[in-house]
């Protein structure tokens, strides 16, 4: 279930081609207003976010903080989809930060609920579940762009459910950059909690990935 869940937390067709749909005629922003105006709200809100998370996750535990962090994440593709502006799109990023700092939760969960013997594998496990979930959404997204079959907007709703190598095919590149860090990501894990590689207590390895998520 932790695999499967972050398999579809990951699941974001669209993503690729973010900046194309805020761009284009469904919201009509210009190409200043994203990129200075709207996209470094994520920066600051997810760095804002992650003090009171970290201290909800250590109040609250470990599930309230997923379900937050699902909510958020409808929250922010129900923005994308209906929402229009750039307040409005400057708001979803915000919400889109929540969404982000709470996956410190789904990792502290597994920690918690693991044991060491048992780390090895599930860590291996729910990296590549989240891996191959961002793997599958760009190239789900690639081929159903580059053939035609369906527009950005359209691709907006299948994650709000679950050029040449400028716009159509950015999720052809994020597909194959995250299949390459599913696998390099793989055996770096099993390198650092291997007894035969450098054997890294569960302590350290627990701050090794909340720093890397972060």
């Amino acid at each position: 279930m932790a695999c499967l869940y972050g398999f579809l937390k990951e699941y974001r067709p669209s993503e690729a081609y973010l900046s194309a749909y805020l761009t284009g005629p469904w919201k009509n922003l210009t190409v200043e207003e994203v990129n200075n105006e709207v996209y470094p709200f994520w920066t600051y809100s997810y760095l804002v976010w992650l003090v009171p998370v970290f201290l909800l996750t250590d109040y609250l535990r470990y599930m309230p903080m997923l379900v937050v962090g699902g909510l958020a994440y409808v929250g922010t593709w129900a923005l994308l989809l209906w929402a229009q502006g750039v307040l409005a799109m400057k708001f979803m990023q915000v919400i889109y930060g929540l969404a982000t700092a709470t996956e410190i939760g789904y990792f502290s969960y597994l920690f918690a609920m693991i044991s060491n013997e048992h780390y090895k594998i599930i860590t291996s496990f729910t990296r590549a579940a989240i891996l191959v979930g961002r793997f599958v959404a760009y190239l789900t997204g690639q081929l159903l762009v580059s053939f035609d079959l369906m527009n950005y907007q359209q691709l907006n709703i299948i994650s709000f459910i679950a050029k040449s190598l400028t716009k159509q095919r950015y999720g052809f590149v994020f597909g194959v950059n995250m299949f390459m860090a599913l696998v390099v990501e793989t055996i770096l894990t099993v390198i650092v909690v291997d007894k035969a590689g450098l054997d890294v207590d569960v302590r350290t390895q627990v701050f090794q990935n909340i720093f890397i998520s972060c």
